[in-house]
């Protein structure tokens, strides 16, 4: 079962919304009046509840060294600073621990508060901070450890978890273009505290890439990093910002490689170049492919070995305007046979019988790299 907010409970009616934990050694129990062992001088645990008639303790008697946890699931997704806060009393010379974890998979646990030792016949109060977990479930763990002796009963009492921020700000995502996927949900941001922006999610946009966001549409208004601290005390609807894809490849081929016999737009020799075994063959998928890599453009793709293409000259080409202002002739480089670093170009080659498999790395610093295949004749 899992607890919506506001959440309370002083354990005047069914406890049965806390599970016991089946690997502990003890169980809370709930009570009315003083504890079996007394909170007399020497004695140990509470006289009466904090709030009702009722509350959970530990019986320490016998059960010396054991420990009790009791768990519930809390729905916080609504949250934006959610705060767990209780009443618990621990009188007893030979007093333990409690402890108050959060989990938000069941498997791993944070502590979120321990206290340990005597704290005088007296209720005292705590408040745990739960604002890491707002937005998400989250499964509270109460662990009652006895100490040594007896005199270790421990109790608690008038449990709540509810929105401590009184003023809230809502933050909604445009995507700004014709997309695929779904723009990221809205978020609300509480007064005074910071909030992590979405990513672009599942947001492609074909031919562009999403760099960040803008309370503009046009990128005139505050950029926003994707995934970025926003502290901004507003409401606010932030536009998705596109550039052209920031690397391209693609082949060209050059002299004595016209033709194009299966019309798959792949020239004929270039075709061949790339490892095709014949005119006819299809090769779209012996197309280059491009990836980043820290910043780079990566082209990785086949190529017949040197013994295998005649005169036939195969060369890496790039440039940072498609070859408008920044000629692709200005950043040519001849594909090697071996491993090794050409005009900057770090090539991994790894012969594959008749062709080579090839990685290109490409260090340019631009906000876009366009990079593709050239394959020419010798004259």
């Amino acid at each position: 079962m899992t607890a919506a907010l506001p959440y309370n409970e002083s354990f005047e009616g069914s406890t049965n919304n806390w599970t016991q934990e089946l690997s502990d050694t003890l169980n809370w129990t709930k009570y009315s009046g003083q504890t079996p062992s007394g909170s007399g001088t020497g004695g140990t645990g509470p006289t009466t509840a904090k709030n009702g008639n009722y509350y959970l303790y530990t019986e320490a008697s016998s059960n010396s060294n054991k420990t009790a946890e009791s768990c519930y699931w809390f729905d916080l997704r609504a949250t934006v600073s959610p705060e767990f806060s209780f009443y618990y009393h621990m009188y007893g010379t030979a007093m333990g621990t409690l402890k108050v974890e959060g989990s938000i998979d069941d498997s791993n646990w944070t502590t979120l508060f321990n206290e340990p030792g005597d704290k005088g016949n007296a209720w005292n109060s705590a408040q745990v901070d739960l604002s890491a977990y707002a937005g998400k479930y989250l499964k509270l763990r109460i662990t009652g450890m006895t100490g040594y002796s007896w005199t270790s009963d421990m109790a608690i009492d008038q449990l709540s978890l509810d929105e401590t921020s009184t003023t809230t700000y809502t933050l909604s995502y445009n995507s700004n273009a014709s997309i695929s996927g779904n723009v990221p949900s809205s978020q609300v941001k509480g007064a005074g505290i910071s909030l992590t922006l979405a990513d672009a999610g599942t947001m492609t946009n074909t031919g562009y890439k999403c760099t960040g966001w803008n309370s503009a549409a046009n990128g005139s208004g505050t950029a926003y990093a994707l995934g970025s601290s926003y502290t901004t005390e507003a409401n606010l609807t932030l536009y998705a910002q596109w550039s052209l894809t920031a690397f391209e490849t693609w082949t060209e081929g050059g002299l004595l490689f016209s033709g194009d016999t299966n019309n798959d737009g792949i020239s004929n020799g270039l075709a061949w170049l790339l490892g095709a075994g014949n005119s006819s063959e299809t090769a779209l998928n012996l197309l280059p492919e491009g990836s980043e890599s820290s910043g780079n453009l990566v082209m990785t793709f086949n190529c017949l070995n040197a013994a295998n293409r005649g005169s036939a000259v195969m060369s890496i080409q790039y440039s940072k305007d498609l070859g408008v202002i920044d000629l692709w002739t200005n950043n040519s480089v001849v594909i090697p046979e071996t491993s090794g670093t050409v005009d900057r170009v770090i090539f991994v080659i790894t012969p594959n019988g008749n062709v080579n498999e090839v990685q290109a790395t490409i260090p340019v610093a631009a906000s876009s790299v366009f990079g593709r295949i050239h394959g020419n004749a010798a004259p």
